[in-house]
Parts: C-alpha cells; sequence; structure tokens
C-alpha cells in the first residue's frame, strides 16, 4: 500500500474498531493462544463457546459464555473466531445468521492479528504490536535447496553474523516493539552459527517477556547441542523441523536423534514433513514486471500482500523475500524497502505502525519487479527440501 496521508492512514479503521469488546470464539487450544496474546496486550476478554461445562466452569480463569448470549449482548463486539476452519466456518454460519458481518464484527484468528490488532494496540493502548517478525543469525547453510525461498543457491556470499551486531539488531527493534505475537529465529540453517547458544540465551533473557511465541526453524541435519536444548527448555523456543528426509538421506538418521533429544529436555516441536506439499517459486530471474506502470507495481503489491517482515542489521524490511533477495545479490537495497531502527526510539510512532501495516513511500518494494508474487496467486511451485548438487549453485 503506499501512504497518500502519511501518519492518518489507520483512523478510519480505529474508528470502527473504538470502543468494541473483545470476545474470543472457542475456548480450546486456538483460543489459548489468542488469548496469550491478548493477554500480553493487556486486553480483556471473554470467551464464548457452546460447550456446557465450559459455561459453568470458565476457560483459562476466562468466563465462558454461550453463542446465544454473545449475540444477545448489547455492546459493540470485536469478536475473534479461533478454532479450526471448518468450525470457524460453522461459527461465521452463526453470526451472519444474526446479521453481523465478517471484517466488521468477527474476524478468523490470524486476520484478525494482522489486519486489526496493531490497529487498536497503538491507538487504544498506545503499544506497538507485530504479529510476526523473522530474525536472520546467518545465511550460511548445509543444503542447497532448488527452491529455497531464502535464495540459499544464489547466495556466493554466505556468512555468520557478528554476535554483538545482532544484539544491537535486538535492542533496536525491542526498543520500539513491545509485543511481537510470532519471533522466528531462522537462517540459513541457524544451528551452523558457532554462537547460537549464546544468542538464544540473549533473546530468552531480555525479551522473552515481549514475545508470545518463540519458534526456530532447522532443517534437520544437525543435532542441537545441550546447551542449546537447556536455553529454549528455559525460555518456551518451539523447535520446527523441516523434514527433507526424500532428499536428504542423512535427515533420516538424524530426525529421530532430533526428537529424542529435545522430548529429554522438555522442548515443544513439530515436524514438517513435505510429504505432500510444495514450495512456491518467486521465479527472480525469470520475472520481469520491469514494464509494468507506478501503478500497476503498487496493485501487484497489494494484490500479493506476503504478510513477513524481517529484522536485520537494525532495518524492519517490508518483505522478508525482499531483504533475502538483498542478502543473495538479486536486488539492490533501496530506503523505501525498511525502516530504520537505528536511531533509538522512533519518534513518529503511528508511521512505524502504518509501516507494519503494509504501507510505504512507493506502495511496492524493488524486489517486486522480479518477484513472481506469494500466494494464493503464485503458480510456480518446487518439490520440496530438493537438491541442487553442490557447485551447481544458481547464477544471478
Amino acid at each position: 500500500m503506499k501512504w497518500t496521508k502519511k501518519g492518518h492512514e489507520l483512523e478510519e479503521q480505529w474508528e470502527a474498531l473504538k470502543g468494541g469488546c473483545f470476545y474470543i470464539y472457542g475456548a480450546g487450544d486456538y483460543g489459548a493462544r489468542m488469548s496469550r496474546t491478548l493477554s500480553k496486550l493487556g486486553i480483556e476478554f471473554a470467551f464464548v463457546d457452546g460447550n456446557y461445562d465450559k459455561q459453568q466452569n470458565g476457560y483459562l480463569g476466562k468466563k465462558v459464555i454461550s453463542p446465544v448470549e454473545l449475540v444477545e449482548r448489547p455492546e459493540k463486539k470485536l469478536i475473534i473466531l479461533a478454532a479450526m476452519e471448518n468450525t470457524m466456518l460453522e461459527m461465521r454460519r452463526i453470526l451472519e445468521k444474526h446479521g453481523m458481518e465478517k471484517n466488521r464484527d468477527f474476524w478468523y484468528m490470524e486476520e484478525f492479528k494482522q489486519s486489526v490488532l496493531p490497529v487498536y494496540a497503538w491507538y487504544a493502548l498506545g503499544k506497538i504490536y507485530m504479529p510476526s517478525v523473522g530474525f536472520l543469525s546467518t545465511t550460511v547453510c548445509n543444503l542447497n535447496c532448488d527452491g529455497c525461498l531464502n535464495f540459499t543457491a544464489y547466495n556466493k556470499n554466505q556468512k555468520n553474523e557478528n554476535v554483538e551486531d545482532l544484539k544491537k539488531t535486538l535492542a533496536d527493534y525491542f526498543k520500539n516493539v513491545d509485543v511481537v505475537d510470532f519471533f522466528s529465529y531462522t537462517g540459513g540453517e541457524p544451528f551452523l552459527h558457532p554462537e547460537a547458544d549464546e544468542i538464544l540465551e540473549y533473546i530468552g533473557s531480555h525479551y522473552r517477556k515481549q514475545i508470545v511465541s518463540l519458534g526456530i526453524s532447522t532443517n534437520c541435519t544437525i543435532v542441537p547441542k545441550d546447551r542449546v536444548c537447556e536455553i529454549c527448555a528455559r525460555y518456551g523456543f518451539r523447535f520446527l523441523i523441516d523434514d527433507y528426509s526424500k532428499y536428504v538421506e542423512r535427515s533420516k538418521k538424524i530426525l529421530p536423534e532430533i526428537e529424542e533429544k529435545l522430548q529429554k529436555y522438555g522442548v515443544e516441536y513439530a515436524v514438517n514433513t513435505g510429504d505432500e506439499a510444495y514450495w512456491i517459486d518467486l521465479e527472480p530471474l525469470k520475472t520481469d514486471n520491469y514494464g509494468m506502470s507506478e501503478e500497476e507495481l503498487i496493485a501487484y503489491r497489494d494484490r500479493c500482500a506476503v504478510p513477513y517482515r524481517e529484522l536485520y542489521h537494525s532495518r524492519l524490511y517490508a518483505c522478508n523475500y525482499a531483504n533475502f533477495g538483498i542478502k543473495a545479490g538479486l536486488e539492490t537495497e533501496e530506503p523505501n524497502d525498511s525502516f530504520d531502527l537505528s536511531g533509538g526510539e522512533v519518534e513518529d510512532k503511528v508511521v512505524f505502525v502504518e509501516f507494519i501495516m503494509g504501507y510505504t513511500e512507493k506502495g511496492y518494494v524493488n524486489f517486486c519487479k522480479h518477484c513472481a508474487d506469494f500466494l494464493p496467486i503464485n503458480p510456480y511451485k518446487k518439490p520440496v527440501g530438493k537438491q541442487l548438487p553442490r557447485g551447481e549453485e544458481k547464477n544471478v
């Protein structure tokens, strides 16, 4: 989105939210996750659920009301649907039957985090909230995936970031962001950084209170050290293990070792097998959008609406893939593409919130000119984890 009323872009949306009472529709695992977010921000809420026992006993120390009571309450409502997709469709049907509208009276949970909560947090609470951010400590990787969205196969200058530089970047970020919902520690392969344990300890000890969920993405080729597991257990890091054993033979042996180690230390984890999945391919060398007009590029970026932001060298990037492309030599850096946090506390915070929501000076980033777009409109697919032989890295 392009700034046209810089500093005032979100005021109309705030007026529509002002005075609303929060309800989490779904007193289960998804609702519990949403409740942690609202509680971290200090927002009061009640649960809604059709389960009679929960209505009688409450859930997580909060009141639970019935869907009937919800629709009968006269106050303005901000309802968050927090359940599996099929269940949310049924919830939606119930609410629409009583005249409520999606994206006015109720929202799906992830959409609410992306498009509503940053606005409410700033205007109602004076807090800056981000749904997620990626934090990359290294571009070094021991795999060479054909469809890697970090563009590892293009990157001829892979490196581990200096620990003190990483600490400064973290300090600059958390000085300006009060709460981030999902903080993702990534690479490259993050455990190839020789000081990964020090970095993780620093994140946990200094900023855990500002983070709802902590995640580490790893490629199932390295068994984490004992110290790493101790730190992750202490601060509640969750491992996201990408199992590429269909193409990476050694992962078949290493995955059980990783799982055993994490279970020993009580570290939460999930395994993504990728058996039925695919990666989209952004096709940076084949896509040519340089003939697009400014208006067409803005519309292209708005349609893409990639939600992921990346934190790197005290700058917050409007698109994480654009930042990956810059590091891989696919694109040159432009000030428009990121928000500089290196000067300490941001003076114009509402402009920063607008940037988080997707506004930039140009309305797109330079990488849009040779990116094949994000889901669901990207038609190009690559097998998950398929390897290029070393020496067959892609040329920029």
